[in-house]
């Protein structure tokens, strides 16, 4: 998996975390991966795609994708970015 260009995750979260209001941001980060993983959904379906091809493309167990797309998993940004990788898209697709 190439990464080039894909900030670590503990590293957009250590420049983020302190510029937060966290009454009214924190639940808003939420809000947008719930979206976000709609969002998966919605392309993979408009691909033909099932979960287990996503799943097989993108390295990852068909069932965490599932709950990804439903708002349950709390997803790695690497995952998001394999996921992104093996439907054909940009991140920012995802964040729109």
């Amino acid at each position: 998996m190439d990464l080039t260009g894909v900030p670590a995750y503990h590293t957009v979260m250590k420049e983020l975390l302190p510029t937060l209001n966290i009454s009214t941001e924190i639940p808003r980060l939420i809000d947008d991966i719930v979206k976000a993983g709609k969002r998966i959904g919605k392309f993979r379906e408009e691909k033909g795609m099932d979960l287990e091809q996503l799943g097989r493309l993108s390295g990852l167990v068909p069932s965490y994708i599932a709950s990804i797309e439903i708002g349950e998993a709390d997803p790695y940004m690497t995952e998001i970015y394999d996921i992104t990788k093996a439907l054909g898209i940009q991140l920012s697709d995802l964040f729109e």
